[in-house]
């Protein structure tokens, strides 16, 4: 633990730190805020849940975009603009639903504000190269993932205590103003001022580097599997007559990728990264596969989650390790961002066929689906290993 405190005292680490913590805490808590206004304004579940999807696509579409425009012309403006824009986006939000707009326009509204969400996470992990180098930037980016996991736990639970404490729309508003306040310093630090625009050097993007193709294929595919966890656990602790332990069960997943961004971080593995991403994309079917022989008893079931959440983190930190290597300074910042909509994507599609399969078919034949995914993710890298293992473009 000792490496990763000396990442976070590192000078000019604690503000960018504090940033991109932030910034997950409020994607975690934007998704629960939204629906909950929505459904407690007087609309139905249909409706709020609809919500939430437009504005989480229109993060996913807006925000490689975004990663293009950095690339080009640096983020400090950019992002200052987006970090007000965003919160200005979210008050709209709160108004349009609190006073019973037309569904059409609460959508247009949820979906403006996604669009406007800044895109820090993207920003910082390029940082993170520039402030510690390529020898800690892969322990750099374990943390960064153990601050996800964190946020998407934390998020959640702050945003359902505004709302029940408080009122709903004061959660979707102090979600904007957090995100913009955090935004608006992060732009201010030496980290953000010292990434300078670059000329494009490849016609089409970053979606023309073969590596980043692929490395969006696997995401998304993950993606999937992410997804469906969230609609299985649910359903799993529903089926055991236990409904509100569904947020335990997915904590114990979140719990288990945290540890296993740790442990990946604090030392140096043998093999090249591709071989180890395939290694981990592997174990991730095998450990989905042994969630159906837990499926009726929850404290198993816990217990599988946190081991199958071990493999989570490390993936993530190798994928996008990969996309900081093989795609050119260029156009890194916008590689990285389609990565994050390639996952965004992925989770959306898992949770929504995961809860169908859960409703017509049956709980173990959803796994079955995500697992099968997983295998697909496996066998894309297996045959990638050219493309992964070429020499890196950014020493």
């Amino acid at each position: 633990m000792t490496g990763y405190v000396a990442l976070l005292r590192r000078d000019g680490a604690g503000i960018p730190w504090g940033a991109a913590i932030l910034s997950r805490v409020v994607l975690g808590m934007s998704v629960v805020s939204v629906i909950l206004l929505v459904r407690r304004s007087g609309y139905g579940y249909g409706t709020a849940g609809l919500a939430a999807a437009v504005s989480s696509f229109g993060t996913a579409a807006a925000t490689p975009v975004w990663g293009r425009l950095i690339d080009r012309r640096g983020p400090a403006r950019l992002l200052w603009w987006l970090g007000v824009g965003y919160l200005v986006g979210m008050v709209n939000l709160a108004v349009v639903v609190t006073v019973g707009a037309p569904i059409g326009l609460v959508l247009v509204s949820a979906a403006v504000a996604g669009m406007l969400f800044p895109p820090v996470s993207a920003v910082a992990r390029v940082g993170w190269r520039r402030l510690y180098g390529i020898e800690l930037r892969d322990r750099a980016f374990s943390l960064d993932g153990v601050t996800t996991e964190l946020g998407f736990v934390t998020g959640p639970i702050m945003a359902a205590a505004l709302v029940d404490l408080v009122a709903p729309w004061v959660a979707v508003v102090v979600a904007g103003l957090a995100m913009a306040t955090s935004t608006v310093l992060f732009t201010r630090t030496d980290l953000v001022r010292g990434i300078a625009g670059t000329v494009a050097t490849i016609r089409g993007g970053a979606v023309r580097v073969p590596a980043v193709r692929v490395l969006m294929l696997v995401f998304g595919l993950v993606g999937v599997g992410f997804g469906s966890l969230d609609v299985l656990a649910p359903a799993v602790a529903e089926a055991n007559g236990r409904p509100a332990l569904a947020g335990v069960l997915l904590a114990a997943f979140a719990l288990g990728s945290a540890i296993g961004g740790l442990v990946y971080g604090s030392r140096s593995w043998p093999g090249t990264r591709h071989r180890r991403l395939h290694v981990l994309t592997t174990a991730m079917v095998g450990s989905l596969l042994a969630v159906t022989f837990v499926l009726d008893d929850l404290l198993w079931f816990g217990l599988v989650a946190l081991v199958a959440g071990l493999v989570i983190a490390p993936s993530v930190v190798i994928i996008f390790a990969l996309a900081d290597d093989l795609a050119p300074s260029s156009v890194v910042t916008e590689a990285l961002s389609w990565l994050n909509t390639a996952v965004t994507a992925g989770a959306a599609t898992g949770a929504a066929v995961a809860g169908q399969f859960v409703e017509h078919v049956g709980i173990a034949q959803a796994v079955y689906a995500g697992a099968a995914v997983m295998a697909i993710a496996s066998l894309v890298v297996a045959r990638s290993r050219t493309t992964l293992d070429a020499e890196p473009v950014r020493a």
